[in-house]
């Protein structure tokens, strides 16, 4: 009886208050064209009874994620993005070059030639090598001051479209209870992303970046359902970026 009594208040939330909706930004509007792009890697073709390389195979076509500038030689975007796919029916990398394309002033897409430089997969980070990229490095925060229900944008390319940003709040900045060893130590955010984020900047009011997209779930918090994102923290990624010198 009384767990049909939780579910009719349950379902009568739900009805009077809906699972929120983040609005979405153009990168134009927020002076992140120059700094943002999409990251698309060709997919090797791939005999699908044996899972290997086959150029005779079937194209498993592109692999499309979020890539941004971290300083004049590099790009940043998800460590598993890089990783390649590895299941009982496939096992292989994903190829060590791809193309990051932009949006430019004039509408005109840009396209930039990358290649994987340093892969991070404990905190799932990988750094892309472009020399003189002439993109803008977006900055990065001091994590200490990032907050609990904290505003933040976050970045990112849905469904492989070119990037634009939503906007979300920091739900744990150090999401130490979870059981998951993968979500232990994160940033997490209460945002609806979709496939195509990964990746992204996660930015704060100022403009400076203060984690990096990894992925998302469906969670019911703490009695409603929410959409969370999770993510390395700014934090991880400067340690990370130490490795490159």
């Amino acid at each position: 009886m009384r767990s049909k009594i939780l579910s009719s208040i349950l379902a009568l939330a739900l009805l009077l208050v809906g699972v929120p909706a983040r609005s979405a930004t153009s990168l134009a509007d927020l002076e992140l064209q120059k700094s943002v792009g999409r990251i698309v890697f060709e997919l090797p073709k791939i005999n699908w009874d044996t899972g290997e390389r086959d150029v005779k195979g079937t194209s498993a076509g592109e692999l499309i994620a979020t890539a941004w500038a971290v300083d004049e030689n590099h790009l940043i975007t998800a460590g598993h993005v890089c990783s390649g796919i590895q299941s009982a029916a496939v096992d292989w990398r994903i190829p060590d070059r791809a193309r990051v394309e932009l949006i430019d002033d004039k509408d005109e897409i840009k396209k930039i030639s990358v290649t994987v430089r340093l892969l991070d997969p404990v905190h799932d980070l990988c750094a892309l090598w472009a020399p003189k990229h002439g993109l803008k490095p977006l900055k990065l925060a001091d994590y200490t001051n990032v907050r609990r229900l904290q505003n933040i944008r976050v970045v990112g390319a849905p469904l492989g479209e070119y990037p634009a940003a939503r906007d979300c709040y920091v739900s744990s900045k150090n999401s130490s209870d979870q059981k998951s060893e993968f979500l232990r130590n994160r940033l997490m955010a209460s945002c609806d992303i979709l496939p195509g984020y990964s990746g992204g900047p996660i930015i704060d009011e100022d403009g400076f970046v203060v984690g990096v997209v990894s992925g998302g779930f469906f969670a019911i918090v703490p009695v409603l359902p929410s959409f969370m994102m999770y993510g390395a923290t700014s934090a991880q990624l400067k340690g990370f970026l130490t490795r490159l010198k």
